[in-house]
């Protein structure tokens, strides 16, 4: 795997400018292994916000070898835990075997305390 296989940014869904960003130029990316890269962010006056800079490309190359899709997991300010799965699912990076695990599944809840909880389970 080279560098020419990864694309130089990671446009971000809109999602992120509402709920997530807060100003700051950079993000943190937590790998697999829990290495921490400082990649650079692109805000254009219009359009999407992008992840770039070589340790993005660096961040890819040590642990996206096979993924298609990536899932941002928000651990705090500016920092986001990264799985990468493949065609079929299967979570992949870094791992010395193909991952036989399902899809991440999902579950909504109410967000306060005394209010009875509802669980919508579903797998994506």
């Amino acid at each position: 795997m080279n560098r020419s296989t990864y694309p130089a940014s990671q446009e971000l869904p809109s999602l992120f400018l509402d709920s997530c960003f807060n100003g700051n130029k950079h993000v943190y990316l937590t790998s697999n292994r829990r290495y921490r890269f400082k990649t650079e962010l692109v805000v254009p006056k219009t359009g999407p916000i992008r992840i770039t800079g070589d340790r993005w490309v660096q961040f890819c190359l040590e642990n996206m070898v096979k993924a298609i899709l990536l899932h941002f997991v928000e651990q705090g300010d500016d920092t986001f835990y990264v799985t990468g799965y493949d065609n079929d699912g299967l979570e992949c990076g870094v791992y010395n075997e193909v991952r036989k695990c399902l899809k991440r599944i999902v579950t909504r809840v109410w967000p306060y305390q005394d209010y009875p909880q509802v669980f919508i389970n579903s797998i994506v």
